[in-house]
């Protein structure tokens, strides 16, 4: 296992765009913001990285869903997934995560996700 920075965002902005909105007016106005219970907590915003210096692995997962995949087919099933390596692709255009089903998944991209999938569930217990 390689060294890697772990980084997790968990915030109403990237959820709600509404409840962004009517917080910040209310926010203008001196007045206390919404409840987050108003958030609709189903959208894919919360976001979950790991980074080694070459590759970026991104999961991105709603809140009411939340979710430790332990198998590369949970990681697929119950989160956007983002995988690129900025070595050879810096402006991250290319998602290595989208390659089809019919392509093996032995290769080391897929190995990195996998490894790095493992170490975001391990740091979460």
């Amino acid at each position: 296992m390689r060294p890697a920075v772990l980084f997790n965002y968990v915030g109403p902005s990237t959820l709600n765009a509404d409840f962004l909105r009517d917080s910040m007016e209310e926010l203008g106005f001196n007045k206390p913001s919404p409840p987050l219970s108003q958030a609709k907590l189903d959208k894919r915003g919360f976001l979950s990285f790991v980074f080694d210096g070459r590759y970026k692995f991104t999961r991105h997962y709603a809140p009411s869903a939340f979710n430790t995949p332990r198998t590369l087919e949970e990681i697929f099933a119950n989160n956007d997934v983002q995988l690129f390596d900025l070595q050879s692709d810096p402006d991250e255009m290319h998602n290595l995560a989208l390659r089809t089903a019919e392509e093996p998944r032995d290769d080391p991209a897929h190995e990195r996700a996998a490894q790095q999938s493992h170490c975001q569930g391990s740091w979460r217990q």
